[in-house]
């Protein structure tokens, strides 16, 4: 068991009065609170190349004025210390909340931020010029040799038909216009509690261990589909939140002309989204969120065309 306490002293941190463990699938965090009130998150991990990449690409992203937590350098002036086999960086705490958090705020103006956001975010990230220093993310090949066959061992022959449908459709929309979709380094992890509002301006962009080089659609077609990670929802809900792909369209392209092939290419490649948090999820052991998942999906493949108005109005 790591002790926090001896590992802070690493960064002068002193006079501890909290010391929480956070919800994560990807890390083990905890939140630090001092005795003057000031918090921070210290995450450990796994692999030392990624730590330097990830540090290097945040602290050029905060130079671009965008809000993203940049790890606070230890006494030795490192981004990391070492313990055993595992590494550990500590980050600034951001003040926030989810979107759906506050009641008073209209979700939608959220909505239109966080695609302003994204776009920002984007020309951030293409100007930093990191590509070499992240991993290739191609998502036909994810869908078809990852995806696709975890997600059939999970389903009925009656599920199978569907999702075969599903997936040649995917296959004849874009596969062969998928190297010539713009291709940049994205976050590739913009859920709903990676970002953080104040009142209704982002506050925060959280959590850069996925960025990896691929398709820029990826990034705002999972950020739409993670708007319906809520697992009460019905059909009055998936109209609400099909609504909700115009607002953050309509921030994304106030920063960033989307290309024809990717307005062509939306529906596809939210559809291949929502098969990773299906997949997601039935690796979590969350079977029956899993099956909700897939009813949506089955739901969003039988609504396409309400999905192209609101791309072409």
């Amino acid at each position: 068991m790591i002790n926090s306490s001896m590992l802070l002293k690493h960064w002068g941190i002193k006079k501890i009065i909290l010391i929480n463990k956070l919800c994560s699938y990807a890390e083990k965090s905890h939140l630090i609170q001092l005795d003057t009130g000031d918090k921070y998150v210290l995450k450990q991990k796994e692999d030392v190349k990624k730590i330097i990449s990830e540090c290097k690409l945040v602290s050029k992203l905060d130079r671009y004025g965008l809000p993203v937590p940049v790890p606070i350098l230890t006494l030795q002036n490192e981004y990391y210390i070492k313990r055993d086999d595992n590494f550990f960086c500590l980050y600034p705490y951001l003040p926030g909340e989810f979107i759906y958090d506050n009641s008073s705020c209209k979700v939608e103006k959220r909505i239109y931020s966080l695609g302003i956001t994204i776009g920002k975010l984007h020309n951030g990230l293409r100007r930093c010029n990191y590509e070499k220093s992240f991993p290739k993310f191609h998502l036909i090949d994810h869908l078809l040799y990852w995806l696709y066959p975890r997600i059939k061992m999970h389903s009925s022959s009656t599920e199978i038909r569907r999702l075969n449908n599903i997936v040649k459709d995917i296959q004849e929309n874009i596969q062969s216009k998928y190297n010539i979709m713009p291709h940049q380094l994205i976050h590739r992890d913009l859920h709903l509690y990676n970002i953080l509002f104040e009142g209704e301006r982002v506050s925060g962009i959280l959590d850069f261990d996925l960025a990896a080089y691929g398709i820029r659609l990826y990034d705002l077609c999972y950020s739409f589909i993670n708007l319906l990670l809520e697992e009460d929802f019905n059909n009055e809900k998936l109209y609400e939140w099909l609504s909700y792909l115009g607002f953050l369209m309509k921030g994304y392209t106030r920063i960033i002309t989307l290309t024809q092939i990717e307005l062509d290419a939306i529906w596809s490649v939210t559809m291949i989204a929502l098969l990773l948090n299906i997949e997601f999820c039935y690796s979590i052991a969350k079977k029956n969120v899993a099956k909700k998942y897939q009813s949506a999906l089955f739901w969003f493949f039988e609504n396409r065309a309400n999905v192209n108005k609101i791309i072409s109005p």
